[in-house]
């Protein structure tokens, strides 16, 4: 059996040598040698992970064509040049972009992360999925249920009021839910879950956790409120 593509120690020194000197003229002179070190085994754990992924309740899948570009669109905002973290989508088509919930897998100095769900959508387009929560209540506790027998919750981030449109919904037994920002749960990465080659179980094991979830999101219509 092929053991699992990891990342070196030299990626995480390149990734904190660009968070110190992020200007074009220290990346481009680097460029190959960030994707070789950076870019390529980031992707080979996307594709290892993407392996056991490919059944259960939502399949998703990345690799190279879900990879961001490190060059920043700077067109309306003064940002740094250049992302410090190298990002990917898994998603149902393997490809990106995408407005359905999907997961995030991201690499920092720091570590990275690991996300799954919908992160602060529109609130039209959050809209038809807050309503079939509340419509289905069975259905979305027993979403909560399955991701918290695996050990996962969803991110507590919530609106101080009742989001428009569900103002007389405040004492339904689901309101906390209701005013949720995002679905979506979030594994922090540390260096050592890429170094030793852990990350791409540690991925498999969150994203299938959160399949239920990208399905009850996924199987509602969003595309006419956006």
């Amino acid at each position: 059996m092929t053991p699992p593509r990891r990342m070196s120690a030299e990626a995480f020194d390149l990734l904190a040598d660009l968070e110190r000197n992020n200007r074009r003229d220290w990346f481009e002179a680097r460029r190959e040698e960030f994707a070789s070190i950076v870019v390529d085994p980031f992707v080979g754990v996307l594709e290892d992970a993407s392996c056991g992924l490919t059944d259960g309740a939502w399949p998703v899948s990345g690799g190279r064509r879900t990879v961001f570009r490190q060059l920043r669109d700077q067109r309306y905002a003064k940002a740094e040049p250049y992302a410090t973290a190298v990002r990917a989508l898994l998603t149902t088509s393997g490809t990106k972009p995408t407005r359905e919930a999907c997961v995030h897998v991201e690499v920092s100095a720091s570590g990275g992360f690991v996300g799954a769900g919908l992160h602060r959508p529109t609130a039209a387009s959050f809209a038809p999925v807050r309503r079939r929560m509340l419509d289905e209540p069975d259905r979305w506790r027993d979403v909560v249920e399955h991701l918290h027998a695996a050990g996962q919750k969803l991110v507590d981030d919530r609106l101080v009021r009742m989001p428009r449109g569900f103002e007389a919904d405040a004492d339904h037994d689901l309101a906390d839910a209701v005013r949720l920002r995002s679905l979506e749960v979030m594994r922090r990465l540390t260096p050592d879950d890429w170094l030793d080659g852990t990350v791409v179980s540690v991925i498999v094991d969150v994203v299938r956790a959160s399949m239920p979830l990208l399905r009850f999101v996924n199987e509602v219509d969003r595309t006419t409120a956006e």
